[in-house]
């Protein structure tokens, strides 16, 4: 299950030469940040020669726009937008939209013959941000339960990333030289890392405490160059 982000990106590369019949799916959900997030996947799905399923999921940033409270526009759903602009749901009014795409990417993955469903979620993931993943475990078995076929593997859904902090996660892909300035943080829709969206600050945290060198361009670090004559 890929976002196009650091730790899809980089349990790609791990698991690439690991697995022979890998595969990517991206789910558009109707997020801000879908175009840079889909151009991200696409040169991962290039680089690793890996075939990429993309859900067209686009219709349930508006199909939930119901939940939220005034001020909203149609990019105001799902926990990553509605933090993103200052409004605050409470956590049973996020957790059914926020496992609606990884149940549609489950029974997708199911329906194209594949086992496990493997996602990207990190250690500092699940541990600042625990409302947001509550029951992560027992909800993503609950999915795994419902598709599993009687007479064929199991379906399940795992988290090989859910040990490891985000950094060390990063020093995992710099061991297996994942182009990591290649992958997309953002929330925003900007040309390049707005600096200053969760996502971006997550992804310099990360950076920091990984020791690693930062080489991502956020606009929020850009010198704006004078006009000459001026």
């Amino acid at each position: 299950m890929l976002s196009g982000g650091l730790d899809s990106t980089i349990l790609s590369y791990y698991l690439r030469p690991r697995c022979t019949r890998l595969r990517g799916i991206y789910a558009d959900y109707g997020q801000m940040n879908s175009i840079r997030a889909r151009s991200a996947v696409n040169r991962l799905g290039v680089a690793l020669n890996m075939p990429i399923e993309y859900l067209d999921l686009s219709g349930m940033v508006k199909s939930f726009i119901g939940f939220l409270p005034p001020p909203y526009d149609d990019n105001l759903v799902m926990l990553c937008e509605t933090h993103g602009h200052g409004i605050s749901l409470g956590i049973s009014q996020i957790q059914p939209q926020f496992f609606a795409v990884t149940s549609v990417c489950a029974t997708y993955a199911m329906s194209i013959g594949s086992s496990t469903l493997v996602s990207g979620y990190n250690l500092t993931d699940l541990t600042e941000d625990a409302s947001r993943y509550k029951n992560i475990a027992e909800i993503n078995g609950s999915i795994g339960s419902c598709l599993s076929v009687e007479g064929k593997p199991p379906f399940t859904i795992s988290m090989p990333l859910s040990k490891l902090t985000k950094a060390q996660v990063i020093q995992l892909g710099h061991g297996l030289n994942v182009p990591l300035p290649d992958t997309w943080s953002c929330w925003a829709d900007t040309p390049r890392h707005c600096g200053e969206c969760p996502g971006c600050d997550s992804r310099k945290r990360a950076f920091e405490a990984s020791e690693l060198g930062d080489s991502t361009v956020y606009l929020d670090r850009v010198q704006h160059v004078r006009p000459i004559g001026s």
